[in-house]
């Protein structure tokens, strides 16, 4: 494309650098803010996670650590570094779901996590707004068919986050196979097994591709990763927004 603009190599590079320079400048504000919300310290250069949701059981928030031996081995990697930012909130009556915020909170609490794995308290607007900026993956796995839409993730990936999620929603509509992860749904009809294949499936995407592209070439994050979030953004960009949603129940059904 650079070459196609007429702007050559040493153009595209330009672009390139501020590129991501912007992005990590965007980051490192966005962090901050997370550690005045936690009244603790992240890694302004740590590849970052965000899950921020009602805790809702079939929203499976601690999903992942069903696999948590293999998710405490990522924690421990000082030379390419991850951390965890959750958030959100169970609705008082929903004792299931309050049991899983729970154990996320354990878990972020226990020295395995090593400061790693962080629960943000007080979920609100400023909070999901902060998440939204900071993060480099935005994920999402939810049982599948019962994700009505999942807003969150399109909020995430408008602002430069790649989405690694169950193929449900309206990640099921866009993705394309590029524009970020999807998690293999589980042909199992057991809920245990089910739960067990996937958070196996989803630590497999972060061990053996997400976390290499982050970390490929010695940049933070490398010049792929940036070419896959402007992929991202090229793809989904324009289907994400308020004004398409409008203007398509305008033509659609008002015209």
């Amino acid at each position: 494309m650079a070459g196609g603009l007429g702007i050559g190599a040493a153009g595209a590079a330009y672009a390139q650098k501020r590129a991501s320079d912007k992005a990590a400048s965007a980051q490192k504000r966005a962090i901050g803010r997370q550690e005045e919300l936690l009244r603790r310290k992240l890694d302004p250069g740590a590849l970052t996670i965000g899950f921020a949701r009602r805790f809702a059981t079939y929203k499976r928030a601690s999903l992942l650590l069903l696999e948590v031996d293999r998710v405490i081995k990522l924690l421990s990697d000082d030379d390419r570094p991850i951390q965890f930012v959750f958030a959100g909130k169970a609705h008082p009556a929903d004792e299931p779901g309050k049991a899983l915020l729970a154990q996320v909170n354990e878990f972020a609490s226990h020295t395995a996590a090593r400061g790693r794995f962080v629960f943000v308290p007080d979920y609100d607007i400023d909070v999901a707004r902060t998440l939204y900026r900071g993060c480099d993956v935005w994920l999402n796995n939810p049982v599948r068919p019962q994700e009505a839409c999942g807003t969150s993730g399109m909020k995430a990936a408008l602002n430069g986050s790649l989405n690694c999620s169950i193929r449900d929603g309206w990640w099921d509509e866009l993705f394309d196979g590029q524009n970020g992860w999807s998690i293999p749904t589980s042909d199992e009809t057991d809920p245990a097994a089910r739960d067990f294949e996937e958070a196996a499936s989803l630590l497999t995407i972060f061990e053996s591709r997400i976390v290499p592209l982050y970390y490929g070439d010695g940049g933070i994050p490398s010049t792929a990763w940036l070419a896959k979030v402007r992929h991202a953004w090229k793809t989904m960009g324009a289907q994400l927004t308020a004004a398409r949603m409008v203007r398509e129940y305008r033509d659609r059904y008002y015209s």
